[in-house]
C-alpha cells in the first residue's frame, strides 16, 4: 500500500449509468466469439493516480463494446486514469467521474457518512485505438492474465465502548467526539485476484495457475490507547465453501518488505482465523499492547514515545516527537484466501470479488479488557460477532469511562451521533495524542453533522492527509477561514 495513497475507492468512466445497491456481475459472455469463446475486445486498468502507481481495478476485459463495471466510489471525486493497450503502447486517458446521487439504501443514515464512499455502476465504451492484447503489465510473474480488484483505507477506533473516554484530556473539548480516535489506527488493503481470462478460467478450473485468491493487508500504523489488545476484520461477503483451506496462508513483514515471519520464525503478534457460526471468516491479531511495549518495540528497531505523566504512558507513532518511525517500516500482516476448487466457479468470483467492492461488508473492530472484562468494540451500524455473545447485555455498561446513552436503532452509535470507530477511503493522517479530532479535522464535523457533500473530503481538503505548515491559513467550503492542520501526526 502506497504512503500518500490520496484516493482509493475510485471508478472507471467513459459513460456512466445511475447509482445500483448490487454488485455488478462479470460482462456477460456476448459479442464476438470464435469457436464458441468470448473473444476479449480490450483490457482497462483504472488508477487514482497518472503514475499508474495506485490501483483501484487492474486489467478488467471489454467482452463488448460496451461494459459495466461497478465499483466503491469515493464522495466528492471528479476524475480518475485509465489505462489501456493501443498498438504504440499502453496509453493513459483522464477520465471525469460526474456526481451521483446516494444509494436508495442510505437515506442520510450516519453510516453513509462514515464510510466515505458510495458504490456506483459505470458504462465502459472500448476506446477506438484500444487493441485486444495483454500487454506485459497485464500479466503475473508466471506471464497469467489477472483482473484485480482493490479497496484501501484506515479505520481508526476509540478504545472505550461501552463508555464515553474520561482520559483524553482536550477531546471532551465541546463534548463533540470521544477521543482523538489513534488508540489503534490500522491500514488496510484488500485485493482479489482473478486469474486468466473468462475462458481460460472455465477451461481450465483444476490448474493450480488459476486460482483466484483474495489478499488481506493490515499495517499497523498507531497505538494510543491501553484497552485494545486485540483487532479484528470479519469479511461477511466470503463463505467457508467457496475457500480451499480452512486456515489460509499469512506472513508477517515490515510494511510490504522482507518478511519476518520465514522459516516458521516466530510471529510478532499471534494471528488466528476462526470462522463465525454463519461460515464467515474472522481474522483476529492479538497482543497488540506490544505495540507499547519498548523492549518488545526496540528489538525490531522501532521506538515508542512518552508523554504526559504518571504510569502507562507510552504511545506508539501518536507524538510528533523524534521516535516517529517514519520509514522504518510498519508491522504488516498478510492473509491469503485462495479459492476452493471444488466449488461453483461463477460463485467463487463473485464471493471473491463482492468481499473486496462490497465495502460494506468488511466489519472492522477491536477487542478491548476494560475493568476486567472483555468488549468487542465495531464501527456503527455494524454486528458484533458471534464470538461475542453480552453485546445487549454490556451495551450499557459504564465500563471504565463516562456512562452514555445508546442510538436505540444503530448498533455501536451513541444517541448524540457519536461513534468508536470509523474507516475513510483513504490513507488519512491520524490525530495526535489527546487531541480532539474535531479540533485536528474540522471538516469531519461539518460533514457527519450535515451530510453536505462539500465536506465530503474532509480528509482530503487542503492537504489534511499530509504534513502541512503551521502557520498556512486555508479556508473551508462557505469562507470560513482556520489555521492549517497541526494535530495531525507529520509522519507514519
Amino acid at each position: 500500500m502506497k504512503k500518500y495513497w490520496y484516493i482509493i475507492s475510485m471508478a472507471l468512466v467513459f459513460g456512466m449509468t445511475a447509482c445500483s445497491e448490487s454488485i455488478v456481475e462479470e460482462p456477460a459472455n456476448s459479442g464476438n466469439t470464435t469457436n464458441g469463446k468470448t473473444e476479449v475486445l480490450s483490457y482497462v486498468s483504472v488508477y487514482a493516480d497518472e503514475s499508474a502507481t495506485q490501483p483501484l481495478i487492474e486489467n478488467a476485459p471489454l467482452t463488448a463494446e460496451t461494459s459495466t463495471l461497478g465499483f466503491p466510489l469515493a464522495y466528492g471525486l471528479n476524475e480518475v486514469y485509465v489505462n489501456y493497450p493501443t498498438k504504440s503502447g499502453v496509453k493513459t486517458k483522464k477520465m471525469p467521474v460526474t456526481t451521483t446521487t446516494t444509494r436508495a439504501s442510505d437515506p442520510g443514515t450516519y453510516e453513509y457518512f462514515q464510510e466515505g464512499h458510495r458504490y456506483v455502476e459505470l458504462i465502459i465504451t472500448k476506446p477506438e485505438d484500444a487493441i485486444p492484447a495483454y500487454v506485459t503489465e497485464h500479466k503475473d510473474e508466471n506471464g497469467v492474465p489477472f483482473t484485480a480488484y482493490h479497496s484501501s483505507g484506515v479505520v481508526m477506533f476509540e478504545d472505550t465502548w461501552p463508555s464515553k473516554s474520561n482520559t483524553d484530556g482536550k477531546a471532551q473539548e465541546g463534548g463533540l467526539f470521544f477521543g482523538d480516535y489513534n488508540d489503534l489506527v490500522v491500514d488496510y488493503d484488500l485485493e482479489t485476484n482473478v486469474k486468466g481470462s473468462l475462458d481460460d478460467i472455465k477451461n481450465n478450473i483444476e490448474s493450480v495457475e488459476m486460482w483466484r485468491d483474495l489478499k488481506v493487508t493490515l499495517h499497523f500504523r498507531a497505538k494510543g490507547g491501553a484497552y485494545a489488545h486485540t483487532f479484528g476484520l470479519k469479511l461477511e461477503n466470503l463463505l467457508k465453501e467457496f475457500v480451499r483451506d480452512e486456515t489460509p496462508a499469512m506472513y508477517w513483514s515490515m510494511s510490504n518488505h522482507e518478511s519476518i515471519t520465514e522459516n516458521d520464525a516466530k510471529q510478532p503478534f499471534p494471528v488466528e482465523v476462526k470462522w463465525d457460526s454463519d461460515n464467515h471468516p474472522v481474522i483476529l491479531v492479538k497482543e497488540l499492547n506490544k505495540l507499547r511495549d519498548k523492549a518488545f518495540m526496540s528489538s525490531y528497531g522501532l521506538n515508542v514515545s512518552t508523554y504526559g505523566t504518571g504510569t502507562d504512558k507510552l504511545f506508539y507513532n501518536t507524538v510528533n516527537d523524534a521516535d516517529l518511525n517514519a520509514g522504518k517500516g510498519l508491522f504488516t500482516l498478510t492473509v491469503t484466501f485462495r479459492e476452493n476448487l471444488e466449488a461453483d466457479h461463477d460463485k467463487v468470483v463473485k464471493h471473491f470479488r463482492d468481499a473486496v467492492a462490497d465495502t460494506r461488508q468488511q466489519n472492522f473492530f477491536i477487542v478491548t479488557t476494560q475493568a476486567g472484562k472483555e468488549y468487542e468494540t465495531h464501527l456503527a451500524g455494524y454486528k458484533p460477532t458471534g464470538f461475542y455473545t453480552t453485546y445487549n447485555a454490556d451495551k450499557n455498561d459504564k465500563a471504565a469511562g463516562v456512562a452514555v446513552e445508546k442510538d436505540a436503532s444503530t448498533t455501536y452509535r451513541a444517541a448524540d451521533g457519536n461513534v468508536w470507530g470509523f474507516k475513510t477511503p483513504v490513507l488519512t493522517r491520524h490525530a495526535t495524542e489527546q487531541q480532539s479530532f474535531a479540533t485536528a479535522f474540522p471538516n469531519y464535523v461539518q460533514w457527519i453533522t450535515t451530510g453536505n457533500e462539500n465536506y465530503a473530503l474532509w480528509y482530503l481538503l487542503d492537504n489534511a492527509n499530509m504534513a502541512v505548515d503551521e502557520d498556512k491559513d486555508f479556508t473551508l467550503p462557505g469562507g470560513q477561514t482556520k489555521k492549517a492542520l497541526k494535530y495531525i501526526i507529520e509522519e507514519w
